[in-house]
């Protein structure tokens, strides 16, 4: 390991990024990465997302891309047959973790690319980017197994600073969940603040861009819910 840090001494982390990018997608692993240069990353993507505004404001063309929940296959096939940024614009909706078994290098090759293309990326948050959630589904257990607690929490600073929605052109609105009833106009959605707190998490608009799926149960009216899972 250590002839190997050796020869990329000095490297930039948009150079790490690229050079993680190429790994995972030939190797399908972050073996051959330290756990100092894996936080090199999610601390330059989460410098990265910081400045986003809560609801993101984007252009067409532009792809729109469901759960992967750690699919790292499917997201590569997904790149094979649609193209690769920055060939193709791509807004993804969230739940990037959790379920799947590789949800390190999945998150992983998102946030290298949303650091090599900022501009052709697009990241929001779904409710499995929130602690309680990855701490239960398997991304917690993942990241204890192949690297240590202490990124799963650097993790959840990074998740904290992903954008709840994207409206792209003047028409289409993207989020995780769904829209919430106290949503009345687009300056409702201008006004939004990103949760940093599981419990801010939990509170106003937040909880349904994260959280409400739609249904084909008919119904006549918003009815109470409460969050579960």
């Amino acid at each position: 390991m250590g002839i190997h840090t050796n020869i990329f001494e000095g490297e930039t982390v948009d150079q790490l990024a690229q050079r993680m990018i190429d790994h995972i997608l030939k190797w399908k692993s972050l073996d051959a990465f330290t756990n100092h240069q894996v936080n090199q990353v999610l601390d330059k993507v989460e410098s990265v997302l910081k400045p986003l505004p809560a609801m993101l404001q984007l252009e067409h063309p532009i792809t729109v891309v469901g759960d992967i929940h750690g699919q790292l296959d499917a997201l590569i096939r997904y790149f094979d047959v649609i193209g690769y940024p920055p060939n193709v614009q791509f807004l993804f909706l969230g739940d990037y973790v959790d379920r799947g078994a590789k949800s390190l290098e999945t998150s992983m090759l998102l946030f290298c690319y949303k650091i090599r293309h900022s501009q052709m990326i697009h990241l929001l948050r779904g409710n499995h980017e929130c602690m309680k959630m990855n701490r239960l589904y398997g991304f917690h257990e993942e990241l204890v197994r192949k690297r240590d607690s202490t990124m799963w929490r650097k993790y959840q600073k990074v998740f904290n600073q992903l954008s709840l929605c994207a409206r792209i052109g003047q028409n289409i609105l993207c989020m995780h969940g769904g829209i919430s009833q106290n949503c009345t106009s687009w300056e409702s959605f201008h006004a939004l603040k990103k949760p940093h707190t599981p419990k801010t998490c939990d509170d106003g608009l937040s909880v349904d861009l994260m959280w409400a799926d739609p249904t084909q149960d008919k119904c006549s009216a918003f009815a109470m819910n409460t969050v579960s899972f």
